[in-house]
């Protein structure tokens, strides 16, 4: 590289956009935090099924209300998934990468506080 910072895209002759390359410190700095991303959604994704079990014992839900819940993580994944490839060809992956982490955190910490306070 030139030393310059790249461009977002660059278009080949065939008009597709195609992805430009990262520097070595933007790989090095993106790599290890996308890795632990991936691994912490995932790890969320394996663990509300059976935690959910626990959560209808300690909140009183039926199966229906348990059902419910695990649908709408379901639904709420699948949207933000297409959401969230809408914003990042808009405004780039690394700012919905950043917005999308904070956003799910608190999240999570939300969720935690409320089922606690309002007992669903």
């Amino acid at each position: 590289m030139d030393g310059k910072t790249p461009k977002p895209h660059s278009h080949t002759k065939s008009g597709l956009r195609q992805p430009s390359q990262w520097t070595d410190n933007e790989q090095k700095a993106w790599v290890p935090l996308l890795f632990v991303g991936c691994v912490l959604l995932y790890a969320v994704r394996g663990a509300l099924p059976v935690t959910v079990i626990q959560m209808s014992v300690e909140f009183e839900w039926d199966k229906r209300t348990s059902g419910a819940i695990l649908s709408s993580f379901f639904w709420g994944y699948v949207m933000t998934q297409i959401i969230g490839g809408q914003l990042a060809d808009k405004h780039g992956g690394e700012v919905v990468l950043w917005m999308s982490g904070f956003g799910w955190s608190l999240a999570i910490l939300s969720i935690t506080i409320f089922a606690s306070i309002y007992k669903v």
